[in-house]
């Protein structure tokens, strides 16, 4: 009597596809992603729920669930806003600055010189619950930023400004 011996093919590695690619750019320029649609979709589930324990509840739905959902549509509602008034940021890595922007949608970016950024890196694992992750997390002498996976096009374009903020602070 013969045994069968099934043959199990190697696993693939779970090492990101971005690592071990070095690529040599010196200035990169990454357009951020705002959720617009997101922030309108929310903006109107919290409007209804809101309308929906006032109205049908009454009382003490008004006091305990209505104001909560009417705080969340009030920042849903700013949030949409936000992204009509302002455009979503860049994060552009030069020579000699790095610009970041301070919030997605704020208006506002910081110029920093390479040589008062401290790291740069991914939190893959210890995300915060209200980020999808990895978060790209760019500490300077004076802030620290945080950019969710959500806030950029695609994988790659995180990977690279993670790779090039590395590199900069290697060379200073």
């Amino acid at each position: 009597m013969t045994r069968s011996v099934s043959v199990t093919p190697a696993r693939k590695s779970k090492r990101p596809r971005h690592e071990g690619r070095e690529d040599k750019e010196r200035t990169i320029a990454i357009e951020l992603m705002h959720a617009r649609w997101r922030h309108l979709a929310w903006c109107v589930v919290a409007a209804l729920c809101t309308l929906l324990f006032v109205f049908a509840i009454g009382g003490a739905g008004i006091v305990l669930l209505g104001v909560p959902c009417l705080i969340a549509t009030i920042l849903s509602a700013r949030s949409f806003f936000r992204t009509l008034v302002y455009p979503p940021g860049r994060i552009v890595v030069s020579e000699d600055t790095v610009d970041l922007a301070a919030r997605l949608c704020s208006g506002r970016e910081v110029s920093v010189p390479v040589g008062d950024l401290k790291s740069a890196y991914l939190l893959r694992r210890a995300a915060p619950w209200s980020a999808s992750g990895p978060v790209l997390v760019v500490e300077t002498r004076a802030h620290v930023f945080q950019y969710p996976r959500d806030w950029f096009a695609s994988d790659d374009d995180q990977w690279r400004v993670f790779r090039t903020l590395n590199r900069r602070i290697r060379e200073a």
